[in-house]
């Protein structure tokens, strides 16, 4: 089997991927795929909240590391800072549930 980093770390790779396709697809298609990522934010949303962090300025810091090609990075549900790297911290979601989810 096959796993991927979980605490959301999966999603928001997936978002920062489908922003920068979404930025080279004109007229409406571009609106679809832009909005089809941010509906991807919702798990690490729910996962900042639950666990007392801003959900705002968790996202921002996903984006953030992501953007550095930190690919693991997380929401710390557990630990006092906002994120982590999930992988490392044996934090993994089974690839084809991620699959079925997002279909």
């Amino acid at each position: 089997p096959h796993f991927l980093p979980g605490a959301g770390a999966t999603e928001i790779e997936l978002a920062h991927q489908l922003q920068q396709f979404g930025a080279t697809v004109p007229g409406l298609d571009q609106y679809a795929v832009l909005k089809f990522a941010e509906a991807l934010e919702v798990v690490p949303k729910i996962l900042a909240e639950n666990s007392g962090h801003n959900h705002t300025d968790a996202i921002t810091l996903l984006y953030s590391e992501h953007q550095q090609g930190k690919k693991n990075i997380g929401i710390d549900v557990e630990g006092g800072s906002i994120v982590l790297n999930a992988a490392e911290n044996g934090i993994l979601d089974h690839a084809e549930s991620k699959k079925w989810a997002i279909r």
